[in-house]
């Protein structure tokens, strides 16, 4: 035995003010009375008659001893450990991935597991230690090993349920760590445990299991990507994927609306485990927030609707620098939300966002920002140009640019290609036998170059044909839509490393801040690094808005001097919106669950602090040392 609180015994100092007001007697105080005849009469009669009355007041302050003990020997919480039965240290691995987000007749499956933590808590002994780790992608320790019940109650009230998937492995390999140096350790699994199918046999056999929840059908959206067309800049496709998962057909609705109007609604009747999927394809040039939905509802709603980001197709402004290319004007012309000016010489000033595109003219004209140079005539400090190729054909070509996608240039003939010698800053792109540059691109420091080595009056018919798509993707870049554009659509529990759009990014060392909204409305603030946003994890779904935290700016009158109104603050200004989703299908697959629960007396076994019996006799001995002082144990 072990005291919790051995401070507590300082208490038992208390009995030494009881045992002096014991000793302590009041004198009596002298009255002159006529005759004391009367007193002589009574007293013999008013003596005790039991021999134990003698020992009423003795009685009394032992008993009032025996209540004092009972209180500082509650107060200083003695534990008995039983050699049968160790001191145990619990690690409880709950699940609040999306699955227990399934209904039940009472409620939610997550609701039903929080419910038997809270048992698990209440029947904790007083020598064991417990600690509470969530499964959910990625595992989090709530709860550190501790005895403390209200601390785990505490702890316990915080969880929240995520839409992520679980990772049950990664959560036991955690508890591993937090049991690593204490003996007699468990795992405890409580919740549906349908990742249960990926543990090792040696894991699953190291857990004991406490399943709630039942098997139930479920149909869900497992797939949902939307991507802008390649060769209709006002078009989008849209893959989606149904997984039906129950023993009986149904027929359900796939309603999809875009910025809040209905686009479609496809009827699906689906078999028993059948899966439907299919790529759609609509038209939208202002895009927006796509949802599919699939309607009659289920025991799963986190699977039933799904988000996707359609991005909006604004009026590109392209000013044409040349002195003179009508296939490249055409070209140009020809692509849809494209406004073309045409000029032999760089304007002045140009449109607000213009995407500049050079042919056949000096570098020494170069703009700020990004531009593209196609069929060179000068060399500049990161690049050297010499003399024409004699029939260079196109050989390797970078397989992840964006510029190339979907184009297949090697084997083309390159006429009028000359020989480019680049900086190491430059990006080769695609590339000719002789070694030199077709396609690359030069970061230099007051913007980036795209460069086009060849001439366009001595094309051949393979370039006349892959040359528009290569401008289609070149007028996107010219716009950022390179490494800026966004990712498809996340699943939940996902963590994205983003590069910052470059109208966000940060210069020299200027740290900018952003606001990360999820779509409950809760927000956190983001720090770039090196231009680049760390998000997540993603543990709601729906669509993310990350907005640039403005700064305070000085208002300057025309004059050139401040006014006397100082700084303003500027309102926050979006930067991108990400959707998530759940399509996973082990979530979304109800009708596997976990081993059973294990035996019962282990989960229940406990019992009552030795404390809380110090309290009930102190309850009992009390009303019994109020009677024997009231009562008077006379003759």
């Amino acid at each position: 035995m072990h005291l919790g609180s051995p401070i507590s015994l300082l208490g038992m100092l208390l009995a030494i003010p009881l045992v002096a007001l014991f000793f302590l007697r009041i004198k009596p105080r002298r009255v002159q009375v006529a005759t004391a005849r009367m007193w002589h009469i009574l007293m013999p009669q008013s003596r005790p008659r039991q021999w134990w009355s003698k020992l009423r007041d003795p009685l009394f302050l032992l008993l009032q001893l025996l209540l004092l003990a009972l209180l500082v020997g509650s107060l200083v919480e003695p534990q008995y450990v039983d050699p049968a039965h160790p001191p145990l240290n619990r690690v409880v691995l709950l699940d609040n991935s999306a699955s227990m987000a399934a209904k039940t007749e009472d409620g939610t499956v997550w609701a039903d597991a929080l419910a038997a933590t809270v048992r698990m808590i209440e029947h904790l002994r007083p020598e064991d230690r417990l600690a509470i780790i969530t499964t959910a992608r990625p595992p989090r320790i709530l709860q550190g090993l501790t005895s403390s019940k209200q601390q785990l109650k505490q702890q316990l009230s915080l969880a929240r349920q995520s839409a992520a998937s679980s990772a049950l492995p990664q959560a036991l390999a955690l508890a591993d760590k937090l049991v690593a140096h204490a003996d007699h350790a468990e795992a405890w699994a409580i919740g549906d445990n349908q990742s249960a199918k990926g543990l090792s046999a040696d894991e699953s056999r190291r857990i004991q299991w406490l399943t709630v929840g039942k098997r139930q059908d479920n149909t869900a959206i497992e797939q949902f990507q939307v991507r802008r067309m390649v060769d209709d800049p006002i078009g989008f496709e849209v893959l989606v994927r149904v997984q039906h998962f129950a023993e009986s057909p149904r027929d359900v609705n796939l309603q999809l609306t875009l910025g809040g109007e209905l686009l479609d609604v496809v009827p699906l009747s689906l078999q028993p485990n059948e899966t439907w999927q299919d790529v759609l394809t609509y038209t939208s040039e202002a895009g927006g927030e796509l949802v599919a939905e699939l309607t009659g509802g289920d025991a799963l709603p986190l699977d039933d609707r799904v988000v996707g980001i359609v991005p909006p197709r604004d009026k590109r402004q392209v000013v044409l620098v040349t002195s003179g290319s009508y296939y490249l004007e055409r070209v140009l012309r020809s692509l849809p939300a494209v406004e073309l000016t045409v000029t032999d010489r760089l304007p002045d000033s140009l449109p607000q966002d213009a995407r500049v595109i050079f042919h056949r003219q000096s570098l020494a004209q170069k703009p700020p920002g990004r531009s593209m140079w196609i069929d060179l005539v000068d060399s500049n400090d990161a690049m050297q140009l010499g003399e024409v190729l004699p029939q260079p054909w196109i050989v390797q070509q970078a397989e992840s640019s964006r510029l190339l996608t979907h184009l297949d240039l090697r084997q083309l003939p390159v006429p009028g290609a000359r020989q480019l010698i680049l900086s190491e800053s430059a990006q080769v792109l695609a590339s000719a036998d002789e070694g030199s540059a077709v396609l690359a691109t030069i970061q230099q420091p007051d913007g980036e170059l795209l460069l086009v080595n060849l001439s366009l009056e001595q094309g051949e018919l393979a370039w006349r044909t892959a040359f528009p798509l290569l401008m289609t993707h070149a007028v996107d870049w010219l716009g950022g839509g390179d490494d800026d554009t966004l990712p498809a659509s996340l699943a939940a529990g996902d963590t994205l490393h983003w590069p910052l759009p470059r109208g966000s990014r940060a210069t020299d060392d200027d740290v900018r801040s952003f606001t990360l909204t999820a779509p409950n409305g809760e927000t956190q603030t983001l720090v770039a690094v090196n231009n680049e946003l760390v998000i997540g994890p993603f543990d709601q779904v729906g669509v993310w808005a990350v907005r640039e935290e403005m700064q305070l700016r000085d208002v300057v009158s025309s004059g050139g001097e401040a006014d006397d109104g100082g700084a303003t603050p500027q309102a926050d200004s979006e930067v991108a919106h990400f959707a998530c989703n759940l399509v996973n299908a082990t979530e979304s697959d109800l009708r596997s669950h976990g081993p059973t629960m294990s035996p019962q007396h282990e989960y229940f076994g406990h019992r009552r602090p030795l404390w809380f019996y110090g309290i009930l006799a102190g309850i009992v001995l009390l009303p019994v040392e109020w009677w024997l002082y009231q009562r008077r144990w006379v003759g």
